[in-house]
């Protein structure tokens, strides 16, 4: 069973590691693409080139635009492989990564949660990296489901069965790093997925190591959780979007109510950390909800859903129309 393997790169200085540990798997019926983005582009390449050092199944492309989504949907393109794979330019895949996916990759199983582990610290500081040690579960979710509490999942070590990926849609563009809502990517499509109805599997099995995904200093570990809030904003906006199709609510009155909900759960001595965070995420909720509307592709229904921005005409003060639906909205 072939495995196709998308990386979306704009680090020249860690990529070489990245296509190495692909191409140390003991596990060989492999294809790789990068997905380059920025004005490095040569760079990027040049260092796919030195590291696949001739082999054919590597290949690099470059992506007219932005975000990581973006480039997980240009790769998956150009990809044949039954099952397809997601790892991150600052990862090293471990040397069975590819082969344990295999085996995990049962008949029934659709979607595959693997492990991201940390490298040593190069510093004191304070940091921040994101991390994943998933136990072996497996979740046979029926159409409509909800995303399992237990279920865990990172963007940089995940794979799909392509029929799956073909019966969602693509990845939300206007989320996940580089895009306007940089997180949330994952268990946005996590979420459409279990909406199709799907068995899902997380095991600490497959396993990539985080080498240089270390933000450092209290300026990067506040902007990295700011944008992953952010993105938490977007997937609850969506939902919103979804459970009221017409729109036409007033955009105050639905915040004012989360921002209720939320405060009633808040402990005291947590207010402080806790009334940041809730602000970042009203915000962000609010101007999802002013900006954009849900696309659904009409073939394959709300699973689909991506953003789509909103015509500058419309008005701003309430949701109007929240979805609009087209023959290939994906």
């Amino acid at each position: 069973m072939r495995i196709s393997v998308c990386i979306p790169s704009v680090r020249p200085d860690t990529l070489p590691m990245a296509v190495g540990s692909i191409m140390a798997q003991g596990f060989q019926d492999w294809e790789l693409v990068v997905v380059g983005q920025g004005d490095r582009g040569d760079d990027l390449q040049a260092a796919v080139k030195q590291a696949a050092a001739g082999d054919a199944r590597v290949r690099y492309v470059h992506a007219a635009g932005r975000g990581a989504c973006l480039a997980r949907n240009l790769g998956t393109g150009l990809t044949t492989g039954e099952i397809v794979a997601f790892m991150d330019d600052d990862c090293e895949a471990a040397p069975d990564w590819l082969d344990e996916l295999d085996k995990a990759f049962e008949p029934s199983i659709d979607l595959v949660s693997g492990a991201v582990t940390l490298a040593p610290k190069a510093s004191r500081r304070i940091a921040v990296c994101p991390s994943l040690s998933p136990r072996l579960q497996t979740f046979n979710l029926p159409v409509d489901s909800l995303i399992p509490d237990s279920f865990v999942v990172l963007g940089a070590n995940m794979a799909f069965r392509r029929r799956l990926l073909e019966r969602v849609g693509s990845f939300d563009e206007y989320m996940g790093p580089g895009a306007i809502f940089q997180g949330g990517e994952e268990h946005d499509y996590i979420g459409r997925v279990v909406m199709a109805g799907a068995v899902l599997r997380c095991t600490p099995a497959p396993s990539v190591q985080h080498t240089y995904g270390y933000r450092y200093g209290l300026r990067s570990v506040y902007s990295y959780k700011r944008e992953r809030i952010r993105g938490d904003a977007a997937v609850m906006a969506k939902r919103a979007m979804l459970n009221d199709p017409s729109g036409g609510n007033s955009i105050r009155s639905i915040v004012l109510s989360y921002a209720k909900k939320q405060a009633r759960t808040v402990r005291p001595w947590r207010l402080p950390i806790a009334s940041a965070r809730i602000g970042i995420l009203l915000i962000g909720f609010r101007g999802c909800l002013r900006d954009f509307v849900l696309a659904i592709d009409s073939s394959k229904g709300n699973p689909s859903a991506v953003l789509h921005k909103r015509a500058q005409s419309e008005a701003k003060d309430r949701t109007g129309a929240a979805v609009i639906t087209r023959a290939d909205a994906s």
